[in-house]
């Protein structure tokens, strides 16, 4: 068993250093060796998200399909949100409908809020603005990811949180004509979808400095803040570096 879920956390992060099809084979070699167990679904997961990063639409639906499954035989799994999510960029990959992948994203916002789990919550709520940005409906992407934003009290470092805090610059630029103040994330294809496999790769490469970023705003012995928690409309709140995958665009 660990085995096979040693396999495919490397093959994941092969496929992260840019070996995707040698990372997607041994991935697929863990799940085969690893069987029916409960964490069957987690393998699933890192399965279908390379799948889908690297055009393999359909394969990712069943991978995500495949999990999902699991987690209805569990009665519910941690990862739910994040299945209900990657079904829907599938979906909006070529793998279906937009009303479909639109209903799969809110899906997965309707797991987390259930579950209390306001990092996928977040997730979700990322995927589906973006996809009412490009259909048109700016001000409810605005509105939903703000929301969700305004929710967090720390980790304003990591790389959800950022690519959150962009996108509600973006849409906010746009709706009030400033397209030229608008970024995009380089790792993005071209239509700026939410590359997830780039952005988990991200997020668990930042988690340290969330850590350390936490420690920075409480007192180690009271525990009381020691500065104000910044917010969606906190100026300057992006710091932008030589690491950042963000760069300036106009569109």
């Amino acid at each position: 068993m660990y085995h096979a879920y040693a396999l495919c956390v490397n093959g994941w992060a092969l496929a992260a250093s840019g070996e995707t099809e040698k990372g997607l084979t041994q991935i697929a070699q863990g799940v085969e060796s690893y069987g029916r167990g409960n964490s069957r679904l987690i393998l699933l997961t890192l399965q279908g998200d390379v799948q889908l990063v690297i055009g393999k639409p359909e394969a990712a639906l069943a991978s995500v399909a495949a999990g999902l499954k699991a987690v209805e035989k569990m009665g519910g799994a941690p990862l739910e949100a994040e299945l209900y999510r990657l079904r829907g960029e599938a979906l909006l990959a070529g793998a279906g409908t937009v009303s479909a992948a639109e209903t799969a994203m809110q899906q997965g916002i309707e797991v987390a809020c259930r579950q209390n789990a306001l990092s996928w919550e977040l997730r979700a709520a990322t995927s589906l603005a973006q996809l009412w940005h490009q259909n048109g409906r700016t001000d409810k992407a605005e509105k939903l990811l703000s929301s969700v934003f305004n929710r967090f009290s720390e980790g304003f470092e990591t790389a959800d949180l950022m690519t959150a805090r962009t996108l509600i610059d973006n849409f906010r630029n746009s709706l009030s004509g400033d397209r030229g103040r608008c970024v995009e994330f380089g790792v993005f294809p071209s239509k700026s979808r939410l590359s997830p496999f780039a952005l988990l790769a991200a997020a668990r490469r930042d988690a340290v400095l969330s850590v350390r970023t936490t420690a920075r705003h409480y007192d180690n012995k009271t525990g009381a803040p020691t500065k104000p928690e910044p917010t969606v409309d906190s100026p300057k709140f992006l710091k932008l570096n030589s690491r950042s995958v963000i760069r300036p665009h106009r569109f």
